[in-house]
C-alpha cells in the first residue's frame, strides 16, 4: 500500500494544556476542529491550538523523515513557533515496516505566540532525501471576545454604486460603512453590471475605523460588425452622428446595441435609419442610392444643356480637348523633338572639343601625339594601300571597273568603321586628358621639374638626343598632320569614292611611264563607262 500523508488544523479543548505538561500529555489532551479558537477561554501559557500531519499506508521510508512546523501571524508574515521532528526508519524501532505514524505540533496563548485577534498560518513538510518532499499550508482564526468593541470600515466602489455583500450577505450599495468585532476576519465582495466581480478577505480594525475602495475593471462586451455597401460607393456613413468614413466600410460596435446611421453622397438622396448590430459574428447591409432630382434654376439650366443646345456646339470642348492632346502627342515629342535637341547637343560638343583642342597644354598635346602614331601608321598603310590600288589600275586596267563596281561599297564600309574606331580612340583621349588635367598635371610639373636635371646626368645622351627629337620633329609633324587630317581623310574618302578622282590620279601619278598610253587608258575608260 502506498504511502498517505493527511495535514488538518485543530483547537485543544478549552481551557488548554499547560506549557509545563509533557509531550505525551500535550498529545493525549482532546482535541476538536472549530473555525475560530477564542483566547477569551483558554488560560494564559495554556496551548490552544496547532496542526496534525499524519502518515499511513505500510510504509518502510529508506531514511529518517523529517517533519518541521512554523505558525505565522499571516497578516505580517511574523514566525510565532517553529518545531520540528522525526519519523524514524521502522527497522531502528524494530519493525519491518510503519502501519501509521504521526506528529502534532502545537502554539500557546502567552505574549511572545497568540496575544491577540490574527489569522494563525501553518506551514508543514516532510522531507527524506531521494524518496519524499512533502509541504502543506493550514490556517486557523484566533478571536479574543474577552472585550471586543465594534470597528468600522467605510466601503466604496469605482465606479459607485454597487451591490457589497459580506460573508456571502446583502449590505447595501456602495458607499457604505459597515460595522464589526474589532480584529474579525470576514470576506466582502462588490458586484456591478458589466463589471468583475471583486473578492477579498478584510480583518476590521482593532479600534477606531477605516476605508476600504475597491476598483472595479470592466467586462468587455462582445462585438459585432456590420458591413456597409452602397451602389455607387464612396458614400459618407455616419454612426450617432459621428462620421465613420467613405462606404465600403465595416463597422464595429457592441453586440445587439441599436444605432442611428446617416448615408451622404453628393446628387443623392440622403438615407436615415437607425440598426440593431448583430448578437455575434458580422453581416452585410447593401444600400442603394436614389439620384436626386434637381429643382430649381440648375435644372432648367441642365434642360436647356442637353435639350436645347445643337449637337454641334456640345461638341465644341471636345474638339479643342482633342486638339490639345494632338498637339502633347508623345509620338511627336519622340520623333522630332527629341532628335533635333540630341542633333544640337551634339553640335555644342563638337565645337567644344575643338575650342579645347586648341588650348591645350603642351604636354597634353605630346600626350595626344604620343596616343596617336598608331592612328598615323593606319592613315599611312591606308595612303599606301591607295597608291598600291592606283599602281593595279595601271597595270591591269581590265579590273577596275569590276573593282570599283564590286568592292567601292566595302572600302566605304571599311571607312566608316574606321571613323568609328578613330572616334572611339579621341574619347578615350580626351578623358584622360580631363583626368590628368584635374587631378595631377600640378604634380606632373612640380615633378619633372624636380627630376629633370637627375634625368639629364643619369640618361645616355643618345636617349635625350632622341628626346628631343621626338620634342622638336616628330611632335610638330604629328601636330600638323592631325591639324590637316580632317582634310587629307575627306580629300582621300572623295578620291576612293569617286571613278573619275581615281582615273584621274592614276594618270597622274603614272604620266611618266604611261604618257603613250594615256589616250588608249582614256578612252577604254570611256567605252567601259558608256
Amino acid at each position: 500500500m502506498a504511502l498517505s500523508i493527511s495535514t488538518w488544523p485543530y483547537v485543544f479543548e478549552p481551557p488548554g494544556v499547560p506549557f509545563s505538561a509533557s509531550a505525551a500529555e500535550k498529545m493525549a489532551w482532546p482535541k476538536m476542529s472549530a473555525a475560530k479558537a477564542d483566547l477569551n477561554d483558554y488560560n494564559d501559557l495554556h496551548e490552544v491550538l496547532g496542526a496534525h500531519i499524519y502518515f499511513s499506508g505500510s510504509f518502510t521510508n529508506p531514511s529518517p523523515i523529517t517533519v518541521t512546523f512554523r505558525a505565522y501571524d499571516d497578516d505580517n508574515n511574523d514566525l510565532l513557533f517553529e518545531m520540528s521532528g522525526q519519523v524514524p526508519t521502522p527497522q531502528s524501532q524494530g519493525y519491518d515496516w510503519w502501519d501509521w505514524y504521526e506528529w502534532i505540533f502545537w502554539i500557546g496563548k502567552c505574549s511572545w505566540e497568540l496575544d491577540r485577534p490574527m489569522m494563525v498560518r501553518m506551514e508543514l513538510t516532510a522531507y527524506c532525501s531521494g524518496w519524499l518532499d512533502y509541504s502543506k499550508t493550514v490556517y486557523q482564526e484566533v478571536i479574543d471576545t474577552t472585550a471586543v468593541p465594534d470597528t468600522a470600515i467605510n466601503f466604496d466602489s469605482i465606479p459607485h454604486p454597487a451591490n457589497f455583500y459580506i460573508d456571502g450577505s446583502f449590505y447595501g450599495l456602495t458607499p457604505i460603512r459597515v460595522e464589526q468585532e474589532a480584529d474579525s476576519y470576514h470576506t466582502i465582495e462588490f458586484r456591478l453590471t458589466n463589471f468583475e466581480n471583486y473578492y477579498d478577505l478584510v480583518k476590521w480594525p482593532g479600534s477606531g475605523e477605516t476605508s476600504y475602495i475597491a476598483t472595479l475593471v470592466p467586462v468587455m462586451p462582445e462585438m459585432s460588425y456590420i458591413k456597409f455597401v452602397t451602389v455607387p460607393t464612396e458614400a459618407e456613413l455616419y454612426v450617432d452622428g459621428v462620421y465613420k468614413g467613405l462606404t465600403d466600410i465595416t463597422i464595429e460596435q457592441i453586440a445587439s446595441s441599436t444605432h442611428g446611421f446617416s448615408i451622404v453622397k453628393t446628387g443623392y438622396d440622403t438615407i436615415v435609419g437607425t440598426i440593431t448590430w448583430p448578437s455575434s459574428g458580422a453581416r452585410t447591409e447593401s444600400f442603394t442610392l436614389v439620384v436626386e432630382e434637381e429643382e430649381g434654376w440648375l435644372a432648367t439650366a441642365k434642360n436647356f444643356i442637353l435639350n436645347v443646345l445643337p449637337d454641334w456646339l456640345l461638341s465644341i470642348p471636345k474638339a479643342i480637348a482633342d486638339t490639345i492632346s494632338n498637339a502633347l502627342n508623345i509620338d511627336n515629342i519622340i520623333n522630332t523633338l527629341i532628335p533635333d535637341a540630341i542633333q544640337t547637343v551634339k553640335s555644342y560638343v563638337d565645337a567644344l572639343l575643338v575650342q579645347v583642342v586648341n588650348y591645350l597644354p603642351t604636354w597634353m598635346i605630346d600626350l595626344i601625339n604620343w596616343l596617336s602614331l598608331s592612328g598615323k601608321a593606319t592613315v599611312e598603310w591606308i595612303e599606301n594601300v591607295g597608291i598600291d590600288i592606283i599602281n593595279s589600275i595601271g597595270d591591269w586596267w581590265g579590273q577596275v571597273t569590276y573593282f570599283v563596281g564590286q568592292e567601292v561599297q566595302n572600302i566605304k564600309d571599311w571607312v566608316d568603321n574606321l571613323l568609328d574606331i578613330v572616334k572611339d580612340r579621341i574619347d578615350a583621349v580626351e578623358q584622360t586628358l580631363r583626368f590628368l588635367d584635374s587631378i595631377i598635371a600640378a604634380k606632373i610639373h612640380l615633378w619633372w621639374e624636380s627630376i629633370k636635371d637627375t634625368i639629364e646626368f643619369i640618361i645616355p645622351q643618345f636617349i635625350l638626343d632622341a628626346v628631343t627629337w621626338v620634342t622638336d620633329t616628330a611632335v610638330p609633324a604629328i601636330n600638323d598632320f592631325l591639324t590637316n587630317f580632317p582634310s587629307l581623310f575627306n580629300d582621300f574618302y572623295a578620291f576612293i569614292t569617286s571613278p573619275d578622282a581615281i582615273v584621274q590620279k592614276a594618270l597622274e601619278l603614272l604620266a611618266d611611264s604611261y604618257v603613250e598610253k594615256k589616250d588608249d587608258i582614256r578612252e577604254e575608260y570611256q567605252e567601259g563607262m558608256e
